[in-house]
């Protein structure tokens, strides 16, 4: 008895109560301005990258066409355009990246602030740049790390699988700072919270693993025309990862 009301009532009461919960339209605004500056950065990185290669393939095509005539001078001046080029990308992705992070340090970490009630100084925002930057590379480490031993056609195909596990041990970094404002307790959360506590959490896992899953498995029997899939599939899929948020830091918050 104590393990169905500890387990599975008190996780579904939970859950539901989050659909209740006064911020989510809030949460659910600061999400959707997210992801249209991102969208809106995404597009100007996919423009200029572009850009860059079609201008990098021309330059191969008449290099192929003249590669008879070239000579030592030509040959150095398409080294030194070749070098330009492959700057230019590593820069615009470095850029991108940068974006992408700062994005992620005054949005999410004004968005976590709203939810845990604890207003972020400007000082927290520089130190949650920081830590955000070390996750960042915490994380190309790991993805890295696999090419030493798994075959890498088949690595590079189910590499997605990663998302998951950096989608589940990035919200307890987040909350963990957004209470503590600290570095290192954030970077213990994944670990002291979200693995060795895990059992905790078993259950709220699974609900939201169901509760993502009904509405695409309904959505893939409708067969839509894809523009409309695509837009239904990104309203249900930023509603769910808002409930994930409040839901989990519910749980997290008053796990025993």
């Amino acid at each position: 008895m104590e393990f169905t009301q500890k387990y599975i009532k008190k996780p579904i009461n939970l859950f539901l109560s989050t659909f209740k919960n006064k911020k989510l339209g809030l949460i659910l605004l600061i999400d959707v301005i997210f992801y249209f500056i991102f969208y809106i950065g995404f597009g100007i990185y996919a423009y200029y990258a572009k850009k860059i290669m079609k201008t990098l393939q021309n330059l191969n095509l008449n290099t192929i066409q003249n590669l008879n005539n070239i000579n030592m001078e030509s040959a150095t001046q398409l080294l030194s355009q070749l070098q330009v080029f492959i700057a230019s990308i590593i820069v615009a992705t470095l850029l991108f990246i940068l974006f992408i992070i700062m994005l992620l340090t005054l949005i999410k970490g004004f968005e976590w602030s709203k939810i845990v009630n604890k207003k972020l100084e400007t000082f927290d925002y520089i130190r949650l740049l920081m830590l955000n930057i070390l996750w960042f590379i915490i994380w190309i480490i790991i993805f890295f790390i696999p090419f030493s031993f798994i075959e890498k056609q088949a690595y590079i195909t189910h590499v997605y699988y990663i998302f998951p596990p950096i989608l589940y041990f990035t919200l307890f970094l987040q909350m963990s700072y957004a209470e503590k404002k600290s570095i290192w307790q954030a970077l213990k959360a994944p670990i002291t919270e979200g693995i060795l506590k895990i059992y905790k959490y078993v259950s709220a896992i699974v609900i939201i693993v169901l509760f993502f899953d009904i509405p695409f498995m309904i959505l893939k029997v409708l067969k839509l025309q894809p523009r409309i899939h695509l837009a239904i599939f990104s309203i249900i899929l930023l509603i769910v990862l808002v409930i994930y948020k409040l839901y989990f830091y519910v749980t997290y918050s008053q796990a025993e």
